[in-house]
């Protein structure tokens, strides 16, 4: 190293950078020999601690340093998960997530063997590691990387610090995603809690633990409760939110669901889905998954008005709307992952399972009303392929549902086959068709 480039006023500062990539392994591979070197660089400036350096690092993992806690949770505990996952989005948009992953297994190690398995640094890639894991369908190791995370700063750090109910957030996730709705229950029960002697029963982000809670008790078939979690939080969120805010339209989702599935009364229900998807196209864009959702809710809704009850006659023009809604406004607004799976692609850029799971069961059952089999055998392979059948666990509530319908649909085609379009056995299945939650 020359003495003119060290004279230089970047040159020190450099140094450390360097000395920090290899130090823990920032984007190159970590070579302790490497880290010397630079450091060796730098033992002239006696104002400069590499260990306090790298405590400052660790601690802004999670921005420990910051004097607004209320909004650092705010932003840890949203709808987005508390994982550092913007270079996982970028390697996601361009199809790359095997190389994210291998990136993010050998930083992670760097930083276990520079910064500690319990240093906050390590433990932000380790929930890294898991969101990659849970997008490539390693679900079972991503849960094991997320309760490492979390178990790691609970003990750590403790209940009520912000990397730990980040943590906990994730956690929870992962939990939710896997389909262990027991566990996740358990573990919102308790971040709940964590949240609650925290900051007070009446902090916003209590609101997104509230809601996944409704969601774990809907997809575990405890209606009852799902409709009186979300009920209870709308009447919090009533006195001091909008309508339209986006907590208020997720909430009022929930509740519409769960009281379709309980045998609400569907008249005084299309009204309310209405109102909803209107809400939620003021404040969204058309393919936004809340406006999705809802539209695909109103459908189901139509298409139980359409056939109220089995010996009721059809009304045409309640299918119609139905399917005109899955197909103009859902269905034509995803992403068709038809060519996708096509072409062997393994990683799908912005395709909502579950999302086109409840849209093409309910499309498949307005088309029973049509008798159009055709298009019904062309929409059931996008649902029940092996890669996206795989993408839910076991006994996932809305794959049972679809388990249910499609030997309706086969027997409904048999009828057709000898001539038989009408009558109690076609009233029947049009009726379990418009109906399926309540098979």
């Amino acid at each position: 190293m020359t003495t003119s480039h060290r004279a230089c006023p970047c040159f020190q500062p450099c140094a450390k950078q360097l000395w920090f990539c290899y130090e823990i392994g920032l984007g190159i591979d970590r070579s302790e020999q490497a880290a010397t070197k630079w450091r060796s660089q730098c033992a002239d400036d006696r104002m400069w601690d590499p260990q306090e350096y790298m405590r400052l690092v660790n601690d802004k993992y999670d921005d420990v340093e910051k004097t607004s806690r209320e909004d650092r949770l705010s932003h840890l505990i949203g709808y987005q998960t508390a994982s550092p996952t913007v270079f996982m989005i970028k390697y996601r948009e361009s199809r790359r997530l095997e190389e994210a992953e291998a990136v993010c297994r050998r930083e992670l190690e760097a930083r276990k063997q520079s910064m500690g398995p319990q240093s906050r640094a390590y433990l932000s890639q380790l929930m890294a590691l898991s969101a990659i894991l849970l997008e490539v369908g390693s679900s079972e190791e991503s849960l094991q990387a997320a309760d490492e995370a979390a178990l790691t700063y609970l003990k750590v750090y403790g209940s009520d610090d912000i990397g730990t109910l980040g943590a906990m957030n994730y956690y929870a996730t992962v939990l939710f995603e896997h389909g262990a709705f027991r566990e996740a229950e358990k573990v919102q029960v308790e971040f709940l809690g964590f949240k609650r002697s925290a900051f007070g029963n009446k902090h916003r982000t209590n609101q997104t633990s509230s809601i996944m809670l409704a969601a774990i008790y809907y997809f575990q078939g405890r209606f009852e409760e799902s409709l009186s979690e979300a009920r209870r939080l709308f009447d919090e969120q009533v006195s001091h939110l909008e309508e339209t805010h986006a907590d208020m339209l997720n909430t009022r989702l929930w509740i519409c669901q769960a009281r379709l599935v309980l045998g609400d009364n569907v008249h005084g229900l299309l009204g309310d889905m209405r109102q909803l998807s209107h809400d939620y196209e003021s404040v969204a864009p058309p393919d936004d998954d809340g406006v999705l959702l809802a539209k695909e809710l109103l459908s189901r809704v139509l298409l139980a008005l359409a056939k109220p009850e089995p010996r009721s006659p059809v009304i045409e023009d309640f299918v119609d709307e139905s399917l005109q809604i899955l197909v103009d406004d859902v269905l034509d607004r995803v992403e068709d992952p038809v060519g996708v799976y096509a072409t062997g692609a393994h990683v799908l850029k912005g395709v909502n399972f579950s999302l086109l799971l409840v849209a093409y069961t309910t499309f498949i059952c307005g088309l029973g009303f049509k008798l159009d089999f055709t298009t019904i055998h062309e929409s059931i392979p996008v649902i029940t392929s092996d890669e996206f059948v795989s993408s839910f666990p076991k006994g996932h509530l809305d794959m049972a549902r679809l388990d249910k319908v499609l030997p309706l649909i086969e027997e409904l085609e048999n009828l057709a086959h000898v001539s038989i379009t009408e009558g109690t056995e076609v009233d029947r299945i049009l009726w379990e068709l418009s109906h399926r939650w309540l098979l």
